[in-house]
């Protein structure tokens, strides 16, 4: 990075905060506590209003702003990008405000860097489901992120897990986490005297108070999710058809290893039980070879995938059907079979039929 553009990040830099340090600026952009100081007063003698608070840090004077300045086409790329995958996972009014602001970045591109960004937007897709059309009428995530950046409280009427009836709330926002395909305010209830989760898309009716609270300097966010997110401490070798296995590590959220070094029948194994049993193919290899499977070859793939509980896996698990075996353990392999076993009962049942 030349001088010339060191400066200006440097200027983007204490925009984008109210206060920061020389220590803070010199990590940031990977320079010595030397070279801030002198770009700080090169800043100066250049007429930007840098003002230095002893024991505070570095500011720009309140008003200043730059010019607007000119993205880079990975920078527009990378922006059209985001605002395409924010469209399938954030709530309707929230794509709104990135659309809006991605109008804004086009107006500084060039007629040309224009039009590039509108065809790579005709260009890309996803696969993801666009968010519940019905959710666009309940709470509008900005304002919640409003709430929680001003320290405001909220009020909001809130339906629980299979509660008939919502029931008002009104809560401290202190956190905002995105799992399992949903929004969820983390915040302090002052019904209830104690943190609380919410999801966003079950909140009605969201107000923001005229009031301020007070921070909470005892939470801390990522500590709240290590103490109260689902911990996978399970563990199973799952053995997958090689046209199952990329889509296992896709989709199982909970953490995936390859496990290479897990025994598995080897050819000469194979071929010595062939000849043992007198030549004759193995009963469940005809069978999958009737139904049209070819069973798990030399190429499966063994993973080890870690688990919170084994009923959200094996029902995961009974999606592949034939092309995944349980290696281990044989708690989940018999629950696989319980399930399998009920599911054959209920669906031989003659409709309305107990």
């Amino acid at each position: 990075m030349n001088r010339t553009d060191r400066l200006l990040g440097l200027i983007l830099f204490l925009q984008s905060r109210r206060y920061t340090t020389a220590a803070d600026m010199a990590a940031h952009f990977g320079l010595s506590l030397r070279t801030i100081y002198r770009d700080m007063k090169a800043l100066a003698e250049a007429g930007v209003p840098v003002l230095a608070e002893a024991g505070v840090g570095y500011s720009l004077m309140r008003g200043y702003l730059l010019p607007p300045v000119n993205f880079t086409e990975e920078e527009a790329m990378a922006l059209t990008t985001g605002a395409m995958l924010l469209e399938r996972a954030a709530a309707p009014t929230l794509s709104a405000h990135m659309e809006s602001a991605l109008q804004k970045v086009r107006t500084v591109l060039s007629p040309a860097r224009r039009e590039e960004l509108l065809h790579l937007g005709r260009a890309m897709g996803a696969t993801a489901l666009a968010p519940d059309p019905e959710s666009a009428t309940r709470t509008d995530l900005a304002l919640v992120q409003k709430a929680l950046t001003r320290r405001q409280p909220l009020r909001f009427d809130y339906r629980g897990h299979n509660k008939p009836h919502a029931a008002p709330r009104e809560v401290e926002p202190l956190g905002l986490l995105r799992y399992l395909g949903h929004w969820h305010l983390i915040a302090w209830c002052r019904l209830r005297g104690a943190l609380r989760d919410f999801r966003t898309d079950r909140m009605q009716h969201t107000v923001m108070l005229d009031e301020h609270f007070a921070p909470r300097d005892d939470f801390d966010l990522p500590a709240y999710v290590r103490e109260h997110m689902p911990r996978p401490e399970l563990r199973a070798t799952v053995r997958f058809h090689p046209d199952a296995a990329d889509r296992a590590r896709r989709e199982w959220w909970m953490g995936v290893a390859s496990t290479p070094d897990f025994p598995r029948i080897g050819a000469r194994d194979a071929t010595r039980d062939n000849a043992r049993d007198g030549g004759k193919q193995p009963a469940s290899d005809a069978g999958n070879r009737e139904a049209g499977h070819t069973g798990h070859d030399a190429a499966s793939v063994t993973l080890t995938l870690a688990a919170a509980n084994w009923n959200h896996l094996a029902d995961w698990l009974l999606s592949f059907g034939p092309l995944a075996t349980v290696l281990d353990p044989p708690q989940l392999r018999a629950l696989l079979a319980e399930r399998v076993e009920a599911a054959a009962r209920h669906h031989r049942q003659e409709p309305g039929r107990s």
